[in-house]
């Protein structure tokens, strides 16, 4: 039994001897249950990343009473399906200059995950591997939004995007622009019109995505952004689980 299995054996007993269920532990850690079913299955293909899944671990263990870090090692050894990066990404790849950036980058965002998770005492989130996003950093949201009419946004009702809790807006009139402030690393997804136009994770900074009939975002760690829709803040959640919006641009 490899060193994940024991650790997720270990949590199970733990979980069962507390009389707790998985649903129990979800809203009290506001970790997805299905991650927490991969940790006691020691399946981690099934979490977001090693960074998150020994986060998710720690944080569990703490609830349950379990010194988690003896495990966690051999989590070093096991195999994570990674994303597949993008063409461009493949593509760009190449040469011993750009290796060693890529590594540094990644050292830079393992570093501040990590700080931040200890500084703030609450369970972690994933950090997949980031796609070249085509968005173009902004400086004020008022740059893209415009100034000679004031949208109004309602909510017309939830449901799931991505597969992922989602709430659905209508932007009248369009189009539908959402402006995303980054406090710490957050991954995030975008899909303007039915075109993917981002998927990667944002350290800090302010980015801006527009679309003129159907705008979709999913963020990673809502807890660490702030999002306004065509000039109206929206409440993402601060929880650790993704959380989606879409947006509807009426005439």
């Amino acid at each position: 039994m490899s060193g994940i299995d024991k650790l997720g054996a270990v949590l199970r007993q733990a979980r069962e001897e507390k009389g707790l269920s998985l649903d129990a532990v979800e809203k009290e850690l506001k970790i997805s249950r299905r991650f927490l079913a991969a940790l006691e299955e020691g399946d981690w293909d099934k979490l977001p990343g090693k960074t998150y899944g020994r986060a998710f671990a720690r944080s569990y263990g703490r609830l349950l009473g379990v010194d988690v870090q003896p495990f966690l090692p051999s989590v070093e050894t096991q195999p994570v399906a990674p994303l597949a990066p993008s063409p461009a990404v493949a593509e760009k790849a190449g040469g011993p200059g750009r290796l060693l950036a890529m590594v540094a980058v990644a050292l830079v965002v393992l570093v501040a995950t990590v700080g931040w998770i200890v500084y703030a005492n609450s369970p972690g989130a994933t950090s997949p591997t980031p796609q070249t996003p085509t968005a173009k950093k902004t400086t004020t949201p008022s740059s893209t939004t415009p100034t000679t009419s004031s949208p109004t946004v309602t909510v017309t009702g939830s449901g799931t995007l991505f597969g992922w809790p989602a709430t659905l807006y209508r932007v009248t009139p369009g189009p539908a622009t959402i402006v995303i402030s980054f406090q710490g690393p957050c991954w995030i997804k975008v899909v303007s019109d039915g075109t993917q136009v981002a998927a990667a994770t944002y350290q800090s900074g302010t980015y801006t995505f527009s679309a003129t009939s159907s705008l979709q975002v999913l963020f990673g760690l809502p807890q660490n952004v702030t999002a306004v829709l065509s000039g109206s803040s929206l409440s993402i959640g601060n929880g650790a689980s993704p959380r989606a919006v879409q947006a509807t641009a009426a005439p």
